[in-house]
Formats: C-alpha cells, structure tokens, sequence
C-alpha cells in the first residue's frame, strides 16, 4: 500500500437468492480471517454486517450485507480488495449492486 492513503465506504449487499445466506456461512471463515489481516494493516477501519430492518424490532436478524469503511491508495486498491474477497468470490455479494465511495470522516474512526 501506498503511504498516500484515502478512506473509502464500502456497502455490500447480498443477492437474495435462497441458497445466498447458505453461501455466506459457508465463505464466513476465509472472510474473517483476511479481514484480520486487512485490520492489522491498517485497511480496514470498521467492518460488519448489515441486518434486516426489521432486526432492531423483531428476532428476526437475517444479514443482508456488509458495510466497511477502508483506507487505501486508490480506489482500484479498494476495487481489487473487495473482488478478492470470499465473500465475493461465493457469490454471496450482489456485484451488481456493490457500492465504493471516497469517504471523509468527520469523526476519528
């Protein structure tokens, strides 16, 4: 990584087919791992799952997707990051759908 570093917001959402949560589960280890690596880098600032609107009425808790914000080069950094994610790679991930934007904090993160 560069030592000129930009922050990034990343929303992942997950397709929603039905066998998406199963694939989840299924990539979850790999995912979590590289984001320890990615955390004690220095990439990734916060990471977590985003739940359904629902979650904070009901037990009805179904993760939708993910949302992070990371610190990198450039967006291609960012870009090449996510698409070697697990998550992407299952296909848990709706690519379609992925949002990247530069970030600027108002708050330290």
């Amino acid at each position: 990584m560069s030592t000129t570093s930009n922050v990034f917001f990343v929303y992942a959402p997950d397709r929603d087919d039905e066998e998406a949560s199963q694939r989840r589960a299924e990539a979850r280890l790999m995912h979590v791992q590289r984001a320890k690596e990615l955390i004690s880098k220095g990439v990734v600032k916060v990471g977590g799952a985003l739940l359904n609107a629902l979650a904070a009425e009901t037990a009805d808790k179904k993760v939708v997707g993910s949302a992070m914000i990371l610190q990198a080069a450039s967006m291609e950094e960012i870009k090449r990051l996510i698409e070697e994610d697990a998550y992407w790679v299952a296909n848990v991930w709706d690519k379609d759908r992925i949002v990247i934007l530069p970030f600027l904090p108002a708050t330290p993160i």
